[in-house]
């Protein structure tokens, strides 16, 4: 019994530090939020066409060097 006591007492405590925490978190408005996103979205759209442009120099440049060597 003295155990069962001890574990709630613990997860009491647990969750009341918790809650504590919760309460210390800043929530982004709405305008920072899709500022955010359309700053994610634009940045793996930069990203997307770095790697399309870099894949396709590399494959033509690839199949010129095996055009010369065939």
């Amino acid at each position: 019994m003295a155990e069962e006591s001890n574990q709630k007492e613990t997860f009491e405590q647990k969750i009341g530090i918790y809650k504590g925490e919760f309460g210390k978190i800043t929530w982004p408005t709405k305008e920072e939020m899709v500022k955010q996103t359309i700053t994610v979205i634009i940045s793996c759209a930069i990203i997307a066409a770095i790697i399309f442009g870099m894949d396709f120099v590399l494959r033509e440049a690839l199949n010129l060097l095996i055009g010369f060597l065939v």
